[in-house]
């Protein structure tokens, strides 16, 4: 048994190493969020669990500097942690986590490539970028969260 473990736990770590690599530090930071949310979300209605995991993916991409390290950091742990709550359809979580990445390009100047330029060119200044992106983030969240999820 202790060896079944010990392979458990090697296979976790070196999991775990494999995607510090290719996701960056930030992944640390994301597996604090996971516990934290984890610990937060037991006793809720799994609808509310699927908003709160849905919000908490969507702003923890200020964390992050592209949106392939916070898919590849973030998704597999919020999946984790709706997969734990019972009662909680994992598809809805899915659907609801993938619809959240395509919206959340708008937030920072660097979560998607096509903000590049409109950040770069000097004609959004960095402060209307940042308070633009925080406005609309939400807008699009909220759309998401009263019509989207509701629907899935």
């Amino acid at each position: 048994m202790i060896a079944i473990g010990g392979a458990i736990g090697v296979g976790l770590f070196l999991g775990s190493a494999v995607t510090i690599e290719i996701a960056g530090p930030g992944v640390l930071i994301s597996y604090l969020f996971a516990a934290l949310v984890a610990a937060h979300v037991g006793g809720l209605s799994p609808t509310l669990v699927i908003v709160a995991l849905v919000t908490v993916y969507f702003f923890s991409h200020y964390f992050f500097s592209s949106l392939t390290a916070h898919t590849t950091a973030m998704m597999p742990i919020m999946l984790g942690v709706g997969l734990g709550i019972p009662g909680l359809p994992p598809e809805r979580l899915a659907v609801g986590l993938a619809l959240t990445t395509g919206i959340m390009g708008v937030i920072s100047p660097y979560a998607t490539g096509a903000a590049l330029p409109y950040y770069n060119c000097g004609y959004i200044k960095s402060s209307e970028f940042w308070r633009n992106g925080t406005i609309y983030g939400a807008i699009f969240l909220a759309a998401l969260l009263l019509i989207g999820i509701p629907l899935l």
